[in-house]
This record gives structure tokens, C-alpha cells and sequence, in this order.
């Protein structure tokens, strides 16, 4: 089987997506990176700013923290979807520049081989293929646990993603 596809940020980005809710550690980390740590900080330095009586002196100091969190949590909710957006805008700018967007894949029996349009091929066995997951958007086949190759399934027709889950289903463990 052998298709072409041009690799778009909406891909990308349910292709991190998918990755990130692959298990509890990864979203665990995702969540203290773009909510704890700025809902702990920002809830300290109202705190703390309260201790210093610039603001709020007259609040007891649990309400000064719980407004100081409810505040936090306000601001994170609102720029957390633009953070995230930009995040990924810029990495797939950086991973993908413009001139190299279009990629080709060949899957059979050997494994997968694929190349970015203009860069040298890669190719997988079946046996560096350790697990894989999908959904209706993409289809992630990891070479390890942070590494993986991803296929968006808008790319494939109806036979070519039978076959590709036929493949799947005889070289690789699904975990998800």
C-alpha cells in the first residue's frame, strides 16, 4: 500500500493529542506543566501580596488564597487553549517547514517505509514497531515511548485503512 499526504497542523495536533492521552504519566505531566504550576504560583503571589498588605489586607487569609486560586484558575482557562494553539503552531513550524509538508508512505510486509518530500527515506521494520493506537483523526505506530510515526487516517481510503489495521493486527501489540 502506498499513499501520499500533506501533513497539516490539524494533524499535528491530534497527533499530540492522542499521544498525550496515551497514559497517566503523560497527562499528569502535561497538567502540573500548563495548570498546577501556574495556578500554585499565581495563587501564591496574591498571597503573598496580601501578606505584604498591598491588596486585600482585609480578607482573612484563606479567602485571600481562595481568590488568589479562583482567579488563577479563571486566567489559566482563558489563555491556556490560545498557549496551547501557539505551542503547537510553532512546533510544527519548526518540524515541518513549509517546503516539507508533503510525505509518502509505503506499508507491507516489510514494514513502513516514508520520507518527507525532499529528505532522505527512513525505514521501520515491523519488529521496531512496539505498539500502536488510533482514533477516527490519526493513527500513532510508536517506535518507543516518546517516539512515533504518525498517519492521519483522512489520508487513507476505506481499503487502504482496513489494510493498514491488517497489518497492525499481525505485527503489533494494540494498547489502546
Amino acid at each position: 500500500m502506498k499513499f501520499t499526504y500533506s501533513i497539516t497542523l490539524t494533524d499535528f495536533q491530534n497527533a499530540q493529542q492522542l499521544f498525550l492521552s496515551q497514559d497517566l504519566t503523560r497527562r499528569t505531566i502535561y497538567y502540573s506543566i500548563y495548570w498546577l504550576i501556574p495556578v500554585t504560583s499565581s495563587t501564591l503571589v496574591v498571597v503573598f501580596f496580601r501578606r505584604m498588605g498591598l491588596f486585600l489586607e482585609h480578607l482573612p487569609i484563606v479567602y485571600a488564597f481562595a481568590l488568589g486560586f479562583v482567579i488563577s484558575v479563571a486566567i489559566n482557562a482563558r489563555l491556556s487553549p490560545r498557549r496551547r494553539v501557539k505551542m503547537y503552531r510553532k512546533l510544527f513550524d519548526k518540524s515541518f517547514p513549509p517546503d516539507k509538508r508533503v510525505a509518502w508512505c509505503v506499508i507491507d510486509d516489510d514494514g513502513i517505509r516514508s520520507a518527507i518530500i525532499g529528505t532522505d527515506e527512513v525505514k521501520w521494520p515491523w519488529q521496531e514497531i512496539v505498539h500502536f493506537s488510533k482514533n477516527d483523526k490519526i493513527t500513532l505506530l510508536f517506535l518507543s515511548n516518546t517516539k512515533f510515526i504518525f498517519i492521519p487516517t483522512n489520508a487513507l481510503s476505506l481499503e487502504q485503512r482496513a489494510e493498514l489495521l491488517g497489518y497492525v493486527d499481525r505485527y503489533v501489540r494494540k494498547t489502546s
